[in-house]
């Protein structure tokens, strides 16, 4: 059995759910509003296709509009196409990005993160240690040097901030 295949919902699952369009929901984002959008929901492998497209097929993105704040969760494969969304619709994007830990599904997209290498961009990055003794900087960098990608970390051109926070900060971090 597959990781994927723990993850996996079976095509009948919430067959009376339907699918949501929360696109329109940002265009009516005020200092109040609280947004959630899942940009990727896959365990380690992604699996986008036909099969998938009810529950999507990219690996963990959320992300979340709280007031004028964003805030992003993981950057799975689905961090590519949220970059894309964001691109058409913000001049200078402002994020904080959250990752729950280092394993690739969790970070594969990243080096796909357009708005990264937009000058005028602003992320803060946030991560745990990995149990290597590894920073998130470190990690997200290792990943994007070769062989693995052609274009290191430090050629993206948007403001990337790395603040080192004790865990309890980091719920601090996401009250305000």
């Amino acid at each position: 059995m597959l990781d994927s295949d723990l993850y996996s919902l079976p095509d009948n699952a919430n067959a009376s759910r339907h699918p949501v369009d929360c696109s329109v929901l940002s265009e009516m984002q005020t200092d109040s509003s609280f947004v959630v959008q899942f940009w990727g929901v896959r365990g380690s492998i992604p699996t986008p296709g036909a099969s998938t497209v009810r529950y999507g097929g990219n690996t963990a993105c959320v992300e979340i509009l709280a007031g004028h704040k964003r805030i992003i969760l993981d950057g799975g494969t689905g961090l590519s196409v949220l970059g894309k969304h964001l691109l058409k619709q913000a001049a200078d994007i402002e994020a904080h990005i959250f990752f729950t830990h280092t394993h690739w599904d969790r970070i594969q997209g990243f080096p796909f993160f357009v708005p990264a290498f937009t000058e005028g961009n602003q992320f803060h990055i946030y991560g745990a240690t990995a149990p290597n003794g590894a920073s998130i900087k470190q990690c997200l960098t290792d990943q994007m040097l070769q062989p693995n990608f052609p274009t290191p970390l430090q050629r993206m051109r948007s403001h990337l901030n790395f603040p080192i926070y004790l865990l309890a900060t980091l719920f601090l971090l996401m009250t305000l």
